[in-house]
């Protein structure tokens, strides 16, 4: 993917990029890069990328929201691992892939 640096962007326009950013709760990079592609896609043609980025703008979603998922998904999936490697004497253990999740 393309790196764009901006020179001697004026400071009002940068305000006013980081103002319209916080009021759509996303970043500044996340702000420029919807504006550009708004400015340079057809109104007919939906890009997924453009459309789940622009998803994570309206609800405010963060890079540190995903991270935090991630870490969550991988704790889980340890705590599931250890819960089938522990068995009771006697009983076969039980692998990940074999477990089922409860519905209570």
């Amino acid at each position: 993917m393309a790196t764009l640096t901006v020179h001697n962007l004026p400071d009002d326009i940068d305000l006013a990029l980081r103002a319209q950013a916080a009021e759509h709760g996303c970043s500044l990079e996340a702000e420029v890069l919807a504006i550009l592609e708004n400015a340079v896609t057809p109104a007919e043609r939906l890009k997924m990328g453009s459309a789940l980025a622009g998803l994570g703008c309206q609800t405010g979603l963060t890079n540190q929201d995903f991270d935090d998922l991630e870490q969550a998904c991988a704790n889980n999936r340890k705590l599931i691992e250890l819960a089938g490697s522990l068995t009771r004497p006697g009983q076969p253990s039980v692998g990940i892939d074999e477990m089922k999740p409860f519905r209570g």
